[in-house]
């Protein structure tokens, strides 16, 4: 078994300086190479990675025209540091995300490097491990390109993927449990009458949103439901990286238009696909909850509250899932990184838009 990280000279020596050169004055010159090597009984060599990776931070620096390091002007204090990698299109979900582990680091006096990727057929793993203790990587769905597997199965320092399960010999994942998510909705509104209950499947080729729907017919079938559950899904199509309200409410309209109603109740497996269906519920005059029961999961953002009707839904507190993600790190720093999967479990919040079937408040 490798090493853990914390068991490296470089990292203890790292953690040891960068903490120590914190309580330093701005400007304050620090010691030599050669001081720092004979103090700490390490090779001179291994002193200079160290004082390459602070300079790296923003810890120190060489002014112009200077021969000595010195304590850089203005620079975060921290602990460790770790790099965020996440896609660079917007999405509240990711941002959320994103936040809340940057918290949850930061109330550990963790400092955090935030970076994008377009493509992870392009992405450079090595570049983000330089300077920084651990990797928290926001995947995008799909294979994972060869030069990134080989990477991902001996990584040289601990990464956590998140919100996408990632398979690497040398990966701990944070992920919902989606398939949770997609019961929960189902026996929610079957234990209010109802049975017709729609399936809206917003962006096709995300497995997490897949397997929402994969709860959604699990529970469908235990209910003893016997029609045709494929006539009760509707996949609006939508591929990674479009605006996924404004496909959504056209593949739903569409569908809408062209299928008599024979349900009474909607799950839809993300809040951007309950945003544009419920406009176009609205639009034909069909009243929520009155009419149509809707339950959405609306992921560890909080959205679902602010719309009108606020709408029930199945959510991630999002402090909690932060929280796992560190700990995750915390814990390969600590202790050595023996790969998992930790799941985060899903709650749902009852608001206003779902009533008894037939009517009942």
């Amino acid at each position: 078994m490798p090493k853990p990280i914390s068991d490296t000279k470089h990292f203890k020596i790292t953690q040891e300086l960068r903490v120590r050169f914190g309580g330093f004055a701005p400007r304050q010159v620090i010691p030599t190479v050669r001081e720092l090597s004979e103090e700490m009984g390490v090779a001179q060599g291994t002193i200079v990675k160290v004082l390459g990776a602070l300079r790296e931070e923003g810890v120190i620096e060489r002014p112009a025209g200077k021969m000595r390091l010195v304590v850089a002007e203005h620079h975060d204090h921290h602990v460790r540091r770790i790099a965020i990698v996440r896609p660079d299109w917007p999405s509240p979900d990711y941002d959320s995300i994103v936040r809340e582990v940057v918290l949850a680091g930061k109330r550990r006096d963790w400092g955090f490097c935030l970076h994008s990727y377009g493509d992870l057929n392009n992405l450079d793993m090595g570049r983000y491990f330089t300077g920084n203790d651990g990797v928290v990587l926001l995947p995008t769905p799909g294979d994972v390109p060869e030069h990134l597997r080989k990477v991902l199965q001996r990584p040289g320092k601990p990464i956590v993927a998140v919100h996408e399960p990632i398979s690497g010999e040398g990966v701990s994942t944070v992920i919902v449990d989606e398939r949770q998510c997609g019961r929960l909705a189902v026996d929610y509104l079957a234990g209010l009458g109802h049975r017709k209950i729609l399936g809206v499947l917003s962006v096709t080729h995300l497995s997490n949103q897949s397997k929402r729907i994969d709860g959604w017919r699990e529970r469908m079938e235990a209910s003893g439901f016997k029609g045709d559950l494929d006539a009760l899904l509707v996949d609006c199509d939508h591929r990674v990286g479009e605006f996924s309200v404004s496909r959504a409410y056209e593949v739903f309209a569409g569908w809408a238009a062209r299928t008599p109603r024979g349900y009474s109740a909607v799950f839809f497996d993300s809040w951007t696909g309950a945003l544009a269906g419920t406009r176009v519920m609205r639009e034909r005059g069909i009243r929520i909850p009155e009419d149509v029961s809707v339950v959405a999961f609306s992921g560890a953002g909080s959205i679902a509250s602010y719309l009108n009707p606020p709408l029930t839904a199945v959510e991630v507190d999002a402090r909690t899932y932060g929280e796992a993600v560190i700990e995750e790190l915390e814990r390969a720093l600590r202790s050595g990184f023996t790969p998992r999967e930790v799941y985060v479990e899903p709650k749902l919040k009852v608001r206003g838009t779902t009533r008894q079937a037939g009517g009942e408040a």
